[in-house]
């Protein structure tokens, strides 16, 4: 049996996205209070995302004032607006309420009749024509806009019996298709949340985004819609949504749901299986069957990856220092890119932190480490202006993070995933950022001796690098 040599280097997350080809089977419909948003007036000017970019002083001033999250009957916003200019430019003391960076509201769909004046975020970023949705459900839709790690969360609490459901948020996306660092739409209870797993949304068309989530007990949760982003408007989506469906349907769907999700995972171990040259024919037996159960191939997985563990030998901490990075401690505030932004009180890194640049890593030399001493700083006014010399460090962040910290990265936002890629929800990973060109590297060298067995190749001396650039 062949023995490989394996070096794991960074752990990261796998999503997996899985397509079921039956059609589920409606029980009923679940009503749920305006969930076409036709109850309550559409706004008739832009929705700023911040107070100080409305030309009055808000609260109904003058012809623009609003900015935030503006009411929603039969919705809760996480960050109500007030409407109120606190800030007059984005050097003044930040506001205390997480109301900025962020716009949402209702708003009418454009007949293309007239000049449309009533923007989500801008004055340009206007709601789709009523000609866009062939399944248009009503005259409005709710707009929404997040920039520079806000979070954007609409919610209504319903009662629901044990079942199985389908949550159906149709989504028009005007511009913008940067990632999401989350997605909130779904349903979620005190313990367990159920969202979407698109990280983002094609622009210029409408999406049906699905969310299937099972109920062993009578549960009172809430109907949830939005997302958070961690860059500004010319990346982030802007949201419309037009109706807001939920089903509750037959449990044969989600059965063979599950199912294809494992097979997912069976194929995996299959083809690893083949890589390691083990048998993989047992398996293979298991997945060609449209009869097999959950547990049926729950099982032939974990058979699989037994057999797979067998035929591979994990040689990396014999011959790399640290190799999982389990040796260090991990940040536990956060990494910006720049010195000056260690202090910065408002703006992506509105928290005070000590770290930035490339950060050490036990058995790893930085290609450009950082002294975390902020040579660079803002003018006493703290406007965008720094004073002092570039330490020749920024541009970068990186250092080692833990699974499932709130340690970021760069900016609010960026965080490290959950999970493992082997699912566990405990590790430590390396993490890296790199801007404007700057380029990031860790490396060490290792020695190897000649392998006992043959394997595919033979090394005697390798440098084991993480990289990361941008150009």
């Amino acid at each position: 049996m062949k023995k490989r040599l394996l070096f794991s280097l960074v752990a990261g997350m796998f999503v997996l996205a899985v397509n079921a080809q039956n059609t589920p089977s409606i029980i009923k419909s679940v009503e749920l209070q305006n969930a076409d948003f036709s109850q309550g007036d559409p706004v008739t000017t832009t929705i700023r995302t911040y107070d100080y970019d409305m030309s009055d002083n808000g609260a109904g001033s003058g012809d623009e004032s609003l900015f935030g999250m503006q009411p929603v009957e039969g919705w809760t916003a996480n960050y109500p607006s007030d409407n109120i200019k606190v800030m007059n430019t984005s050097s003044d003391p930040a506001r205390e309420d997480d109301a900025n960076a962020k716009a949402a509201g209702i708003f009418a769909y454009i007949d293309g009749t007239e000049d449309y004046t009533a923007g989500c975020g801008g004055d340009d970023y206007l709601p789709p024509y009523d000609s866009d949705s062939p399944d248009r459900t009503g005259n409005n839709v709710l707009g929404m806009v997040a920039v520079w790690g806000s979070d954007i969360k609409y919610t209504q609490e319903v009662s629901l019996p044990a079942g199985d459901y389908m949550l159906i948020v149709k989504i028009y996306n005007t511009t913008g298709a940067g990632t999401m660092t989350k997605n909130n739409m779904g349903f979620a209870t005190a313990d367990k949340s159920y969202v979407s797993s698109k990280t983002t949304y094609p622009a210029s068309t409408w999406t049906n985004d699905t969310i299937f989530f099972q109920l062993t007990a009578a549960t009172t949760g809430n109907v949830q819609l939005g997302y958070a982003f961690g860059e500004g408007s010319g990346k982030t989506p802007h949201l419309f949504i037009d109706a807001v469906e939920l089903y509750q349907i037959d449990p044969s769907y989600l059965i063979q749901v599950e199912i294809d999700k494992a097979k997912e995972k069976l194929l995996e171990a299959i083809e690893e299986g083949e890589l390691y040259n083990v048998d993989t024919a047992p398996a293979q037996a298991v997945y060609d069957n449209p009869n097999a159960t959950l547990e049926e191939v729950e099982a032939a997985t974990a058979a699989q990856k037994e057999r797979n563990q067998a035929g591979l030998t994990d040689l990396s901490s014999a011959f790399i220092n640290n190799p999982h990075f389990s040796e260090d401690s991990p940040i536990i505030d956060g990494i910006t890119t720049y010195d000056y932004d260690m202090a910065n009180l408002h703006g992506g890194n509105d928290k005070a932190v000590t770290h930035y640049g490339m950060q050490p890593v036990t058995g790893w030399i930085a290609s450009t480490p950082s002294d975390n001493i902020e040579h660079m700083h803002r003018n006493p006014e703290n406007t965008e202006k720094t004073e002092g010399s570039n330490p020749g460090m920024n541009a970068r962040a990186s250092g080692v993070l833990a699974i499932g910290g709130e340690a970021w990265l760069g900016g609010k936002g960026f965080l490290p995933p959950t999970t493992m890629s082997d699912g566990a929800t405990e590790g430590k990973l390396l993490g890296f950022l790199s801007v404007w060109s700057a380029s990031s590297q860790y490396t060490q060298q290792v020695s190897i001796p000649p392998a006992p067995t043959p394997l595919p190749f033979h090394i005697t001396m390798v440098e084991a690098m993480v990289k990361s650039q941008r150009t």
